[in-house]
């Protein structure tokens, strides 16, 4: 008697006696192949199996499945009956609600976790997708998971946006109704922007960070545009507005504090601050009719006054400005630690005084005061 070449049903032969038996055989076999639906993939008999139940016997078998990996196990006439299946049987796999298709020598994959899909043309989520969002997800959110250590990953996760040449884009685009409202990543340069928009169409650029030194711009600002080098410069080009403001609701005397710390060393490492290390600094200059910015035209500088210990933190306050056609700066008053106002000493009269103004002349060893448009001694 031979069989059919792909699923092996018996056929009749020529004058065959009793031929019910062999209609039969066949009928069977085609139940328990065709439109498979198993009952799980499991290495162990079930105790009270029902006739005609089908499992997957899975890849360390037991009992009375021993010696019977990735067959069809179907229960007929109070024992079981083992189906070799072949390549490309798909089953359904009642336990879990998944396809499973069977890959020779791999065994059982799910059809769709398993198997490579390379070479999609496009994936729509619960939504189309089309030519240009090539994959579209409709949901209320998507989490990507690193794969753990114990499970042959990293533990890392990370997500990649590439982009071919350095005038090209490659950020992430926040919309409200498929309109743009904000921008973050490598827009037009190499070099990381944030954009905001209101109506999709205008847009604000409102800061950007160099990929060189990791200082930012502010409001349109390019980095180290004004003052270089500068952790963050930036311009707010409405005139009128301010730069910076603070509000607090405090129900005590609090201030609204802006606090600025220096160590020597390194951040893994810091060490105390030495005599003269200077630990705030507030600073400005002006553009000037040569066609750039001028240095820091005047200060305002905290500075320590001896190295700095667990019980010693001398302090100063140094105030300087710039001379009348100068462009130097010099300190001119200072609020030392032992409570004192000190004037940096001055060996002649400065130019063009007005009442009321006052200096400490180191040639004469005096301080003197200009009042009725003249210098007089202050005794």
């Amino acid at each position: 008697m031979s069989d059919t070449h792909n699923l092996g049903l018996p056929l009749l032969e020529a004058g065959q006696a009793q031929k019910h038996v062999t209609v039969n055989e066949a009928l069977r076999l085609l139940d328990a192949v065709v439109q498979i639906a198993v009952s799980a993939v499991t290495d162990a008999p079930p105790a009270s199996p029902a006739e005609g139940e089908r499992h997957i016997v899975g890849a360390s078998p037991s009992g009375v499945w021993s010696g019977h990996a990735d067959a069809i196990a179907l229960r007929r006439d109070g024992v079981w009956v083992f189906i070799a299946p072949q390549e490309g049987f798909v089953a359904f796999n009642r336990a879990t609600g998944r396809l499973l298709v069977f890959a020779g020598a791999s065994g059982w994959l799910d059809l769709f976790l398993d198997a490579a899909l390379d070479q999609v043309a496009r994936v729509g989520i619960a939504t189309a997708a089309d030519a240009t969002n090539r994959l579209a997800v409709r949901a209320p959110a998507i989490l990507l998971t690193a794969v753990p250590a114990a499970d042959g990953g990293s533990g890392d996760a990370q997500v990649k946006i590439n982009k071919e040449a350095a005038g090209d884009t490659a950020t992430l685009l926040f919309q409200r109704g498929y309109s743009g409202r904000a921008e973050i990543g490598l827009a037009g340069d190499d070099h990381l922007r944030l954009k905001v928009s209101a109506d999709g169409a205008a847009w604000s650029e409102a800061a950007s960070i160099s990929n060189a030194s990791g200082h930012w711009g502010i409001g349109g600002a390019a980095p180290d545009s004004h003052v270089a080098p500068s952790l963050i410069t930036g311009l707010i080009p409405t005139t009128g507005e301010a730069l910076l403001a603070a509000t607090a609701i405090f129900n005590a005397d609090n201030p609204v504090p802006f606090y600025t710390r220096r160590a020597r060393g390194t951040p893994a490492s810091p060490s105390a601050i030495a005599a003269g290390d200077r630990f705030f600094g507030f600073y400005g200059g002006g553009y000037h009719a040569g066609g750039g910015w001028s240095p820091n035209a005047v200060a305002f500088q905290g500075a320590a006054e001896e190295a700095f210990t667990a019980t010693a933190h001398g302090t100063r306050v140094d105030f300087a400005t710039t001379p009348v056609g100068g462009t130097a700066r010099r300190t001119i008053v200072q609020f030392r630690a032992n409570g004192t106002l000190h004037l940096t000493p001055m060996s002649a009269a400065p130019a063009s005084p007005e009442n009321g103004q006052v200096y400490y002349d180191s040639s004469t060893a005096r301080f003197r005061g200009y009042a009725g448009g003249a210098w007089v001694d202050l005794h």
